[in-house]
């Protein structure tokens, strides 16, 4: 009975250790990624992060995701697209949700609209057999970080 109890101790110690260590990592990746903002941004990032974590543990895909990130951090000063985005991914990450499995979602509004305009994405789907043999290699979400950086050069296709 002694050992069941020590047993049991531990692993109630164990999984407290492992909640610590995941907000401590969580803590530190928030104050990276908000690295350089103004003091009420940090504040107000956090009191909506904290109003969609229950929601954010209900979703099943990467669009719900990014959706429900885009909707409650869009209206914050200095909080832009690629930190929702970052954010967005981050929580599909430690979800299990695969974020390769649509990630158009990741896409800045203009490299979306340029992408669209020279037929590589339609709709929700990125068609990167259409395109040169150097981006054939590419992950998706590979593409997505190069589509978000060079847009432009998608326009003279």
């Amino acid at each position: 009975m002694e050992q069941e109890v020590k047993n049991y101790a531990n692993s109630k110690l164990a999984k407290n250790e492992q909640k610590y260590d995941a907000l401590r990592r969580r803590n530190n990746y928030i104050d990276t990624l908000l690295s350089g903002r103004n003091a009420a941004a940090k504040i107000d990032f956090a009191a909506a992060e904290e109003q969609i974590i229950p929601i954010l543990n209900r979703c099943n895909s990467i669009d719900e995701i990014f959706d429900v990130c885009q909707e409650a951090f869009s209206s914050i000063k200095g909080i832009g697209e690629r930190t929702i985005s970052d954010y967005a991914f981050h929580a599909a990450f430690i979800r299990d949700i695969d974020p390769e499995a649509n990630c158009v979602c990741f896409l800045s509004r203009k490299a979306k609209q340029a992408l669209s305009l020279a037929g590589i994405i339609d709709g929700n789907t990125i068609r990167l057999g259409d395109l040169s043999e150097l981006f054939r290699n590419y992950s998706k979400m590979s593409f997505i970080d190069f589509a978000n950086k060079h847009y432009r050069c998608f326009l003279a296709r």
